[in-house]
């Protein structure tokens, strides 16, 4: 790391009070309560209820994407 990106990191590090990494999902249940239908995460950020929601399985071994489920 250059002399001048060790500046900005530490500059960075003091203005900011906290970085939060924490992209934990918040699941909401729907209507009926069987499903979910809804996912938040931390700071308000999310899929909104009535948005296509779509999961997908990536194969590691050749990249492939596999679509295993969908909430419209």
């Amino acid at each position: 790391m250059s002399q001048s990106s060790s500046a900005a990191l530490f500059y960075l590090v003091q203005i900011m009070s906290r970085v939060c990494f924490d992209y934990t999902p918040d699941w909401q249940r729907g209507n009926p309560n069987s499903y979910i239908d809804m996912v938040k995460l931390p700071k308000g950020y999310g899929v909104e209820q009535g948005s296509t929601i779509q999961i997908y399985a990536v194969d590691p071994d050749d990249g492939n994407q596999y679509l295993i489920a969908r909430w419209c």
